[in-house]
């Protein structure tokens, strides 16, 4: 038997933008190879983006299960046919967690016969078991696979289908974000397949492979994730080989980086141009759903800068010619000599508040030398700062000719 193992689709995402078509694109393409040329298909959980996808979602969804009813070739003997030409056995994943009590999107995709959904059980097609544990928040994770004890079914190829984190494929320590660990996955079972991660991998554990599928479309623009193309793996039961497939056509992603310690928006906005003329030429043009369907690059930009004084730090999309690719910008700019800027306000206004010291100093000297009332302080420091001694000696005398005027109007 051939299985496909697709993941982690994310129906709806992007929705009501330029990539919402994405996830059903690439989907279709896995979906339409798998109908052909496998016997079976798996999807270990995180179908749809949201745990309440919208009707237009759902119903983009219905139209893609809806080209391939068929008669099953394989049918569980304890279930109910289903309308697919070839089986769907699913999981629920963390984004359409929502309690036993809730009714989930994979909920409604089994009510429409287009799926078999495990929670926490199994399946048996021909001489192959499916065993499937519903994706749970992480925090009760370990407490669930340990309570339900897991077993494989004898003479059968058991697979073992998760949607959870595990300790060992974390970068940090959080039992938070997760409480399982590889160790703790039950015995005896031929094949482990995990979703939720979305960077694909297989790893060889004590219990047996371990396989990561990864997502079919890219939903965290990150310079390690875009590295790698989109795709499915297929399984062989007979050879117990793993094959990845890229999906043919899917849009390009590009990651781009600009560190600068001195430079200005304009020079910013060419490098980011230059970038876009040397990836436009990636967008692909094809049909889809009998129309047109324009997969524009797309460019995230991680930007940081350091602006000469005076430049603006409001750089923004509209700032740059990106018909061509779908821009995403990251940025962390600063002004470069908004230190120095910063401490010459700072000096500025020391020297300012030193000077009405100053002020008030001189002010009660002239007070404490016989002056009843002061001089215009301001006049007389700017004539001293001219140095016109003539106009100073003279502003001195006329405040002095004016004490005395009143002392005598006083006789």
């Amino acid at each position: 038997m051939r299985i496909a193992i697709i993941s982690d689709t994310h129906f709806g995402y992007k929705e009501g933008t330029e990539l919402e078509q994405d996830c059903y694109f690439n989907f279709e393409q896995a979906l339409d190879y798998s109908m052909r040329n496998c016997d079976l298909i798996l999807m270990p959980g995180d179908l749809f983006d949201l745990e309440e996808p919208s009707q237009k979602t759902l119903n983009s969804v219905f139209q893609i299960f809806g080209e391939y009813i068929k008669d099953q070739k394989w049918v569980p003997k304890t279930t109910k046919k289903k309308l697919l030409k070839v089986p769907i056995v699913a999981i629920a994943g963390t984004h359409e967690y929502k309690g036993k009590d809730y009714t989930s999107p994979i909920d409604v995709l089994e009510s429409a016969n287009y799926i078999y959904q495990l929670k926490n059980s199994n399946l048996t097609f021909d001489n192959v078991t499916i065993c499937g544990m519903t994706g749970v928040p992480e925090k009760v994770a370990k407490q669930l696979i340990t309570k339900i004890g897991f077993e494989p079914i004898e003479k059968s190829l058991n697979i073992f289908m998760t949607h959870q984190s595990y300790t060992e494929l974390l970068a940090f320590d959080d039992e938070m974000v997760s409480t399982l660990s590889l160790e703790d996955l039950p015995k005896g079972f031929d094949l482990y397949i995990n979703g939720h991660i979305h960077k694909k991998n297989l790893i060889n554990t004590s219990n047996g492979p371990f396989l990561i599928p990864g997502s079919t479309i890219i939903t965290q623009i990150k310079k390690n994730e875009i590295l790698e193309k989109r795709g499915f793996y297929i399984y062989d039961t007979i050879t117990k080989e793993l094959e990845f497939l890229e999906i043919p056509l899917q849009r390009k992603y590009f990651y781009f980086e600009i560190n600068e310690t001195s430079t200005t928006k304009q020079e910013l906005i060419n490098k980011i141009n230059a970038k876009i003329n040397e990836i436009k030429t990636c967008k692909i043009t094809t049909k889809y759903n009998n129309k047109e369907l324009i997969l524009k690059p797309v460019l995230k930009v991680k930007i940081s800068a350091k602006l000469a004084l005076n430049e603006t730090t409001n750089l923004n999309e509209k700032d740059i010619l990106a018909q061509d690719v779908i821009l995403l910008l990251d940025k962390k700019i600063e002004v470069e000599e908004l230190k120095n800027k910063i401490e010459a306000i700072n000096f500025e206004q020391d020297r300012i508040n030193a000077l009405e010291n100053s002020k008030k100093i001189f002010e009660k000297n002239l007070i404490d030398a016989g002056f009843k009332e002061t001089i215009d302080i301001d006049t007389l420091i700017n004539t001293l700062k001219e140095k016109d001694n003539e106009k100073t000696v003279n502003l001195i005398l006329d405040r002095i000719k004016k004490d005395l005027e009143d002392q005598e109007s006083k006789i």
